[in-house]
């Protein structure tokens, strides 16, 4: 009885083990059906007053701003875009007249995407385009600003997705990403997930002006920008 206890308790474990990592350890052929089983809860969730009404926004949007003001050429590459949240909100705001390329592997939350999409008016409808598919691929779309929100720590090769987002850039173009916390990044194994760990990934990747902000309890948002001329800079944390 005593060994049969052990395995129960081993086997909880390791399945809130899996949730608190979102089943990313799995095939991407399993976590991907996850995600579209769970689409409908995730835009509940990037629905609610406590994202659209939270305070970070005005800081992602005002790092947008500052980078691609009302440029008509200015592209935004939304990355693991889920449902959407970070494509609808950059594009209704009055002063972005540039372009955003969705992209994610989940069928289902695309759809969610999608039905938003088609309430737009046809100029916004022409300045969006979504694609499905995994964002673990070489290249990206030329990019001003690359986000990849929530989604990092779920990302098996994701020194190598940094380094396609790197070669997409413009020239100071930023990258805006959220990490958890290091208590709970260390349980994301060999994905370099606690502050040390990512900072250095995005300074030895050419990105300089790391900046980190406070968010939700699971989440801090990394705001960095790409260089090509100067050296590694310093880390600032808010």
């Amino acid at each position: 009885m005593e060994g049969l206890a052990i395995f129960i308790i081993v086997l909880l474990l390791f399945f809130v083990w899996l949730c608190l990592t979102e089943f990313s350890y799995l095939p991407k052929c399993i976590h991907r059906t996850i995600y579209d089983v769970f689409a409908s809860g995730y835009e509940k969730k990037w629905s609610s007053s406590s994202y659209q009404t939270h305070k970070a926004n005005n800081i992602l949007l005002e790092s947008i701003r500052e980078k691609v003001g009302n440029r008509p050429d200015a592209v935004v590459l939304d990355l693991a875009c889920g449902t959407g949240r970070i494509s609808k909100m950059i594009m209704v705001q009055p002063w972005f007249c540039g372009q955003i390329h969705a992209i994610d592997q989940s069928v289902k939350m695309l759809e969610y995407l999608q039905q938003t999409i088609t309430t737009w008016d046809s100029v916004r409808q022409s300045r969006i385009s979504i694609e499905i598919g995994s964002i673990e691929k070489n290249e990206f779309p030329s990019s001003d600003v690359v986000a990849l929100m929530e989604a990092g720590e779920f990302i098996p090769s994701l020194q190598t997705v940094i380094h396609s987002i790197r070669n997409s850039l413009r020239p100071d173009g930023i990258l805006m990403m959220t990490r958890p916390p290091s208590f709970l990044g260390i349980f994301f194994f060999g994905r370099n997930q606690t502050r040390g760990k990512l900072h250095s990934m995005l300074l030895s990747n050419g990105f300089v002006e790391v900046e980190e902000f406070a968010w939700r309890w699971r989440y801090r948002i990394v705001i960095a920008r790409f260089s090509l001329l100067q050296p590694p800079g310093l880390t600032r944390q808010f």
